[in-house]
């Protein structure tokens, strides 16, 4: 779902405050404990969403989320049981490459944790990131989507100068999210070791490895696993200057991967990759300076989730390595995986004051499908942001991205705007708005559409809100030209969506958001890309803190 959403919703429950745990004393000992409890109700009806496909319209979900965290000193126990159940689900013929729709009541998330000053224990589920996501990344991808973590064990211990990090589990994705019916358990084992030592007083460097075996136990059937690494290998190195020159720091990290993949029952391909990133930033004065590059070399580790029926999904994968973008976030960047290249940017502030400019440009050379195939992508980007009142903010930025083949291939030009802002209306209301607007032409097939999404939203404090969502999409229908509903393909393409969302907090405890209407749907790309369908309906959340 796009941004605008998520930005909205992470607003609507940072207004609605954190948690609020109570205290308890458990026997045996003279001082209390905190015990919370996060219960998460969501009620939703699909309606016709008008994107082509009719196996996603009317029917209906209920999913209840119940977290639970006891913690006791350095001691912390948490889990999380998820239920979902479907209404009167569409009937998906033999055949149709649909995920089923599947009820579950199960524990998704357990764990108990040790969090000294020195050595921090975890059993159960975690998230790990080695080597800033070249090496390893199993983490949450954001409050909506997909939030895979491992459950096995993890041991992080910090000495004087020496850090050491060992963990390994198997991967374990929420099995019901928003976008996705149903996502099965992968159980891939996946262990990691991480040391990292203080060189003098101005240095640091470091190693890591990842060893990962996908489906070792056969759980999950062969269907399309030809595209799967069935083992993987990766070693690497950093090293870290995190004071340079008094005024900014150095981050240099090279990695290598071996990876094994079946082509049929008695051939295997070996493959070798490498990944190296450099990371740099000065300040000077009111400037700060930024470069970073990027050489990736078939640089993926991923897996397909099956759905029930034992078919691997193709518009949903699980990555456990994600490099850095260098670009702006929710370009919808599919090749983050094989291309070379880097940006440099610079930011000035004047005077420490509340005005700040920036201004970069990235370039990179990146592979395509097909041997021998490559494209030249350029992105220069700026933007300006104001504070104002205390706390108000406005921003604006602004951007122009090409990528052209060095062959008779598919080009994309982009133009796009993002803009933000916050203005405070007394001691308890604002007002929010902030979206996006992308016009694009293509090139081999020609075509030219739009994409955009613009939120509004009053907050009065604490925990009341009302807004609107207002998206527009043509690229189904390759023109910039919008109707709220195009039919030029055969079929009725909704181009035009308009949302409602309100949100009321009772007692400090229970918050009530209500969605009605229409969200664009589109790419969400994080490390890869999965395609989510529009929403057309009604949800009601339901949450309670105690």
């Amino acid at each position: 779902m796009p941004r605008c959403l998520l930005s909205t919703l992470a607003a609507l429950a940072a207004a609605a405050g954190p948690a609020v745990a109570f205290e308890l004393t458990l026997p045996g000992m003279d001082h209390p404990s905190t015990f919370e409890i996060t219960e998460t109700l969501s009620l939703d009806y699909h309606d016709d969403n008008l994107n082509g496909n009719a196996y996603d319209d009317r029917y209906g979900d209920i999913r209840n989320r119940l977290n639970l965290k006891l913690t006791v000193d350095d001691f912390v126990f948490s889990t999380r049981l998820d239920t979902v159940t479907f209404v009167e689900p569409p009937a998906i013929p033999d055949g149709e490459n649909q995920a089923p729709f599947l009820d579950r009541y199960a524990p998704e998330k357990i764990s108990a944790s040790y969090q000294g000053k020195r050595l921090k224990a975890t059993l159960g589920d975690f998230y790990a990131s080695l080597g800033r996501g070249l090496a390893l990344q199993v983490r949450k991808i954001d409050e909506l989507g997909l939030d895979t973590t491992l459950t096995g064990a993890k041991l992080e211990l910090e000495l004087d100068r020496f850090d050491i990090v060992l963990l390994s589990g198997f991967s374990n994705p929420t099995n019901f999210e928003i976008y996705e019916k149903t996502v099965a358990d992968t159980w891939d084992w996946i262990s990691g070791l991480s040391a990292a030592s203080e060189l003098g007083e101005r240095y640091r460097a470091g190693a890591h490895g990842v060893a990962a075996l996908i489906d070792p136990f056969d759980v999950n059937g062969t269907d399309e696993a030809s595209r799967l690494a069935k083992r993987a290998f990766i070693g690497g190195a950093f090293f870290e200057i995190p004071d340079l020159w008094g005024s900014g720091n150095l981050y240099l990290e090279a990695d290598w991967m071996g990876s094994t993949i079946p082509i049929t029952d008695q051939r295997e391909l070996q493959k070798n990759s490498l990944a190296a990133y450099l990371s740099a930033n000065v300040h000077a004065g009111d400037w700060t300076l930024l470069t970073e590059l990027k050489v990736l070399d078939d640089w993926e580790l991923f897996v397909l989730p099956p759905s029930g029926n034992g078919r691997y999904r193709s518009d949903l994968r699980i990555d456990y390595v994600i490099p850095p973008l260098l670009e702006p976030e929710d370009l919808e960047i599919s090749n983050n995986r094989d291309l070379s290249g880097g940006r440099l940017g610079a930011s000035l502030r004047p005077g420490g004051g509340p005005t700040l400019f920036s201004l970069n440009a990235a370039v990179f050379y990146a592979q395509d499908l097909g041997e021998g195939l490559h494209r030249w992508i350029w992105n220069i980007w700026g933007g300006v942001e104001q504070r104002f009142l205390d706390s108000g903010k406005a921003r604006l930025e602004a951007g122009w991205r090409e990528e052209a083949p060095d062959y008779h291939g598919p080009a994309k030009r982009m133009l796009y705007v993002n803009a933000g802002l916050l203005v405070p209306l007394g001691a308890r209301f604002s007002l929010d708005g902030h979206g996006f607007f992308w016009w694009v032409t293509e090139e081999t097939p020609s075509r030219e559409y739009v994409k955009g999404e613009w939120t509004l939203t009053l907050n009065r404090a604490p925990g009341w809100a009302v807004g609107f969502i207002l998206g527009l999409d043509s690229e189904r229908s390759g023109k910039v030209g919008l109707d709220i509903i195009d039919d030029s393909s055969g079929a009725p393409i909704r181009q035009v969506f308009l949302a409602g969302t309100v949100q009321a907090k009772i007692l400090n405890i229970v918050t009530l958001r209500l969605l009605a209407g229409q969200l664009r749907g589109g790419l969400k790309c994080v490390g890869s890309c999965q395609l989510i369908p529009p929403f057309a309906g009604v949800r009601l959340e339901t949450v309670i803190r105690l």
